[in-house]
């Protein structure tokens, strides 16, 4: 190939160019420092200096060269025309490097702003959180993490995803108050190595992994654990990981991928499960949000050694700060709401229920407070078959049908009306059910005709689904408040008792949706994110969270009150431990039907009451309780 010297130096030139800002600040100071030079030499050589003749020699005449280069207005106070004219070209290319100059300057300066607001410098910090990935779901995490790290004297949260990080920062400082906790965003891909470094994986106390939005979202959480890993190793010593899968086939693929320990949510399950236990028993949802937030009480792990020597009735009694559910034996094994007189050993650690880990304490050493005559052992009502009326279809809808199916008692039926086609829902029609019958319609449960066809006042529970398909999270919590308000007037014109669970997207709108008396609302971002929270903060309740909403062993359960101790009369709350002690049966709170729709009041929900406290309680009121299922 014939190339010219043209080429040559253009091509070099542009090699040049690309070394970056300080090899073009050495090449003008270069060229400064040369244009200097030779007016010196030539002042010097032909005695041009009008004032020395000379006397200065060259290092003078170089001073001056710089002075006229870097103060280009010094040239109208020479004298002489052809000093003068020496000087005016050298103050000339200095204007010119000059200017040259502070454009490279500029530039540089603009490019070390822009990669700020990038986010891509390394993070130094050590015993932080990393929360990975951008959704809706993130504000509620990073908020519950805020409301954790309360007791922390200086917590700091990484945030990492490929969103802008001046819209992060935007979003958390909108809707986060700025408390003790520092937020850091950053920009990158969750799933690249390099990106991920600058996040410090290895010195974090804990990781989130949120899932992203599509049908690949499984696939792109693992690769991220897959990363994580490669930062972190397989050791047990490093960070708490927690993400969230949709498939529970691809569980098992995630642990293996992320770092030993990982905690593994099952988001669509754990919405299903909720839901259907929500059928079941009325305000169901509220105990669980209340458990799994960290505003008001929490599960903990007391101490080993507490109360060593006292069987379970008797802690579940005597404990004056917190409530128990169950115990940790010294080999890990989780027992929830076991016998009564099952003894507590010296390494096993009771788990409870406290409005923080520094109040758990020692058992007192008497049962104050039982008040034998106003127990009561009223026989529970059975289950019984359940009619069951499903409003909309979303992709959660075939995992509640099949929980449906595992929690309600035999004969059950359920009616599911949504406007997909019964193709798109053949998932959910391959048997084999051993509880329910399923049948489908396809309909419009927004438009009050179709909802009148339906028989409503029959049915024993609604669950109306909220759409997840292409509309706006608010449209769809829109129509899911239309299909609410028109299922609620029909129920209250029958005069029937039916219970309404609803799911929704955004948690905001739950506030505006009460004024429909929906017993229950599920915001399944919302209950996942707490749970990932839970998790991150202590990975060995994975095991407690797991049995309390699986339908087997132990689960939470809204009894009526009126089963435990006498109605109209003031009852401490440790007469109705007691009472429920009888019945195998670990009281955790109580719920007051006179603030069911006063958030003020958490809907009614007091969970570990003051033992000191009494209680008049109606007949609508309940007691929550851990009971076998």
């Amino acid at each position: 190939m014939n190339v010219g010297w043209k080429d040559r130096l253009r091509y070099r030139f542009d090699r040049f160019m690309g070394r970056g800002t300080p090899a073009l600040v050495g090449a003008l100071a270069t060229a400064t420092l040369v244009t200097a030079i030779v007016a010196a030499g030539v002042v010097t050589l032909f005695n041009l200096d009008p004032d020395g003749g000379g006397t200065g020699g060259f290092g003078e005449a170089l001073w001056r060269g710089l002075e006229h280069a870097f103060t280009p207005s010094t040239v109208f106070a020479d004298r002489g025309g052809s000093y003068r004219l020496v000087m005016f070209v050298v103050a000339i290319v200095g204007l010119f490097i000059f200017s040259t100059l502070i454009g490279v300057l500029t530039t540089a300066v603009s490019e070390r702003i822009d990669s700020m607001r990038k986010g891509r410098s390394r993070v130094l910090e050590t015993g932080h959180t990393i929360v990975l990935g951008w959704s809706p779901r993130a504000l509620t995490v990073l908020s519950e993490l805020v409301i954790a790290n309360e007791s922390r004297r200086r917590a700091v949260i990484v945030v990492l995803a490929p969103d802008d990080k001046v819209t992060m920062e935007d979003a958390i400082r909108e809707r986060l108050p700025a408390k003790s906790t520092t937020f850091i965003c950053r920009s990158g891909s969750c799933i690249d190595v390099d990106d991920l470094a600058i996040t410090n994986v290895a010195g974090a106390r804990s990781i989130i992994v949120l899932p992203v939005d599509g049908p690949e979202a499984d696939h792109v959480t693992i690769k991220s654990l897959m990363a994580v890993r490669r930062l972190t190793g397989p050791t047990d010593a490093g960070p708490t990981v927690v993400c969230a899968m949709r498939d529970p086939a691809n569980v098992a693929v995630a642990r293996l991928a992320g770092p030993r320990g990982t905690c593994v949510v099952l988001g669509d399950d754990l919405t299903a499960r909720i839901t259907v236990q929500a059928c079941r028993q009325s305000g169901l949802s509220i105990v669980i949000q209340e458990l799994l937030d960290f505003t008001g009480d929490e599960i903990y792990f007391a101490p080993s050694g507490l109360g060593v020597g006292r069987t379970y009735g008797e802690q579940l009694v005597g404990l004056a700060s917190c409530v128990a559910l169950g115990i940790r034996s010294a080999g890990g094994h989780i027992a929830l709401n076991p016998p009564a007189d099952t003894p507590v050993g010296t390494d096993d650690r009771l788990i409870v229920i406290s409005d923080d880990e520094s109040h758990v304490q020692a058992p007192p050493l008497d049962d104050a407070g039982v008040e034998a005559e106003r127990i009561v052992q009223r026989d529970h009502a059975p289950v019984g078959a359940k009619r069951v009326l499903v409003l909309g279809w979303n992709k959660r809808a075939p995992r509640i049908l099949r929980a449906l199916d595992a929690f309600v008692g035999p004969g059950s039926s359920a009616l599911v009306v949504a406007r997909e086609p019964i193709e798109r829902r053949a998932v959910a029609l391959d048997g084999p059910w051993t509880s329910i019958t399923l049948e489908h319609r396809v309909a419009d449960a927004t438009q009050r005709g179709v909802l009148d066809g339906l028989d409503v006042g029959a049915m024993s529970n609604v669950i109306v689904l909220a759409s997840d398909g292409p509309d706006d999270p608010q449209v769809a919590d829109a129509r899911t408040v239309v299909i609410l308000l028109h299922v609620r007037d029909i129920v209250d014109a029958s005069g029937a008792d039916v219970g309404i669970v609803t799911e929704m997207l955004d948690a905001r709108n739950r506030d505006l949706a009460t004024i429909t008396r929906a017993d229950d609302f599920i915001v399944s971002d919302r209950l996942v994110g707490l749970l990932m929270v839970q998790l991150a903060e202590n990975p060995e309740l994975d095991v407690v969270f797991n049995e309390l909403f699986s339908p087997e062993g132990s689960e939470i359960g809204v009894k009526p009150a009126g089963d435990y101790v006498d109605l109209g009369v003031d009852v401490r709350f440790t007469t109705i431990i007691a009472s429920a002690l009888r019945r195998g049966e670990t009281a955790i709170g109580y719920r007051l039907a006179a603030f069911a729709d006063d958030a003020a009041h958490d809907h009614g929900v007091v969970l570990n009451p003051d033992r000191a406290e009494r209680r008049m309680f109606a007949a609508d009121d309940r007691v929550i309780v851990l009971a076998p299922s």
